[in-house]
This record gives structure tokens, sequence and C-alpha cells, in this order.
């Protein structure tokens, strides 16, 4: 099954501690559509989802409630997926992160009247809420009070606090790795090219003293 990616990095463009981004894209047929996402660890992601499908008769994108979404999420090395879901024609998928890096999003939908991923043209409006934010969405659909809200969602800030923090330093460990190695490697070869310009010249200055004695020029 092919996978057609759209790019969307959050963890860098966005807000450092939560982020939220609206986007739309149109689905038909089998493959689905992925998002490459690079998170922390720990992470509150919930993605709330609406599919309208395109109606010949009317020549528009109308609702429809025999819409079936599936949504999958797992690491990107990871063969097998942490999340995998059938959904309504909308609503929402909430799951956490375990590691940092990047982790496949990713959306697929069918009618299932017409065959499960029957080729209907299905216009997909997509939210995505990350860290504090998403609990925030999370906990307020559920009905917890204010102060329940107030008191998980700075919980969740902290918590977004400590795992960019966390991920900054993975990063600059990365980093200072990769610049001591190269630094090891530039000095080797700045050495062994040193050694051999001294051996070069070594070598034709006893070469060319042997030409002159050889010449009794001295």
């Amino acid at each position: 099954m092919k996978l057609s990616y759209i790019s969307f990095i959050l963890a860098n463009s966005l807000s450092l501690f939560s982020g939220v981004q609206g986007i739309y894209f149109y689905i038909q047929g089998s493959d689905p559509k992925c998002f490459l996402e690079n998170l922390p660890p720990a992470t509150v992601v919930v993605v709330k989802f609406s599919t309208e499908v395109f109606q010949a008769s009317k020549n528009g994108y109308f609702e429809d409630a025999e819409v079936v979404v599936a949504a999958n999420v797992k690491e990107k090395d990871s063969t097998t997926s942490f999340v995998s879901q059938k959904l309504g024609y909308k609503g929402q998928l909430t799951f956490t992160t375990t590691t940092l890096g990047d982790h496949h999003i990713c959306f697929s939908a069918g009618v299932p009247s017409g065959g499960w991923f029957h080729e209907e043209k299905i216009k997909f409006n997509l939210n995505f809420f990350i860290g504090s934010d998403a609990v925030s969405t999370h906990y307020s659909s559920d009905k917890v009070t204010r102060v329940q809200d107030m008191v998980h969602v700075s919980n969740l800030w902290l918590q977004d606090v400590l795992n960019e923090q966390k991920r900054q330093r993975t990063m600059e460990v990365g980093f200072l790795e990769q610049s001591e190695s190269l630094n090891s490697k530039l000095f080797l070869w700045i050495f062994f090219e040193l050694a051999a310009i001294i051996g070069l010249g070594y070598w034709q200055v006893n070469h060319l003293r042997r030409f002159f004695v050889n010449r009794k020029l001295v």
C-alpha cells in the first residue's frame, strides 16, 4: 500500500511547549495520508477531525455518517502501530507518545456501503493539539470541572517544559558527539598531511644532496 506523506513539522516551528495546527486535504482510494511528526516523549496528542464526501448530484462536499475513518500511529523505526483505531466520520484521535523521535500519523477513509476504501473523494479537516493544548481539549470534552482542567493543564505544561528540555539536551549531546568526532577526524587528517609533507621534504633534500655529491658539485 502506497503511503502519501504530508510535511507537518511542529516541534521547532510552533510554540516551544505546545502546538495547535489546522489543515485539510483530500483522499480517494485506499492510499492513506500520513504525517511525519517529531515529538518528545510523554506528550499527549489530540487530533480532531471531520470528513465530507463529494456528491456529484449536488456538486459539493457534504457530511456522510456512513464514512469510516482508519487511524494508525507508529514510531518511525517500528514496523507495528501502537495506535490503530476505526472511527466515525468525525471525532478525535488521542494518544500519548512514549519515546523521543519521529512518529507516523496516518489516516484513511471509506464508505462501507460502497466497499471499504471505495473510490469516494473525501475531504479531511484536521486540527492537531499537542501538549497542554491537547490535554485542555481532551479534558474539556469529558466535562471535567474548571479547577481540575486548570490543574491538569498546569501539570502538562510543566511536563512539556521538562520534555522539551530533555529533547534539547538529547539534541545537544548528539551535536557535541558529532562535533567531537569531526574534530578528531580533522586532527588526524592534518597530522597525516603534515607527516606526508615533512616526509616528502626530507626525501627531496636527501635526493638533491646525493645528486650534487654524485655530480661532484659540492
